[in-house]
């Protein structure tokens, strides 16, 4: 009998150990470089990479995205005065 990964992983947990080893090395990596990118954004431009932890529906997401793009809009055109 054939088995999917998914089903392998469930059934035969002990013959997944290097797979496990590399998803764990790749969360490390992907966490070490999220904390660099975050870091260097903070340091060098003053701005923090926004996590979106929770779910939002898109129609908020956009609203949202709408009045931001708006108020950096009138924002730089007060500087141009």
């Amino acid at each position: 009998m054939i088995l999917d990964s998914e089903t392998k992983a469930v059934e035969l947990p002990e013959d997944h150990g290097t797979e496990l080893g590399l998803w764990l090395r790749l969360l490390t990596c992907t966490t070490l470089i999220e904390g660099e990118v975050r870091s260097r954004l903070r340091e060098r431009f003053d701005v923090t990479l926004p996590r979106f932890d929770h779910p939002m529906a898109s129609s908020t997401l956009m609203r949202l995205l709408a009045k931001t793009k708006a108020a950096a809009r009138k924002s730089a055109q007060a500087r141009a005065l």
